[in-house]
Order: structure tokens, then sequence, then C-alpha cells
């Protein structure tokens, strides 16, 4: 069965006996930045289309 015969992700995981954990995987961490790369990065978020 091709996966887009399923309506959503819960009907794959009961189809194919798989367990889906919910959890906050990457740690928060503290880092300074330059200024140089602040103002590129705003500048790129304001600007550019993603």
């Amino acid at each position: 069965m091709s996966f887009d015969s399923y309506k959503n992700i819960s009907e794959v995981l009961q189809e194919y006996s798989i367990t889906s954990v919910e959890e906050n995987y990457i740690a928060e961490t503290e880092i300074n930045l330059r200024d140089y790369f602040k103002e590129e990065l705003e500048f790129s978020l304001k600007e550019f289309m993603f």
C-alpha cells in the first residue's frame, strides 16, 4: 500500500506498528553571535522569501 493512501500519520503508525514519541530533542545552548552576523540574518529574514 502506498503512503498516499493514508489520511494521516496516525494510520501509517498503526499499519506498520511504529511508535511515535514527541519530546524536545534539541537542547538550548546560549552562544554569542557577532553583531555582523545578527545584522545579516535580520536583513535576510526581512528581504528574502523562504
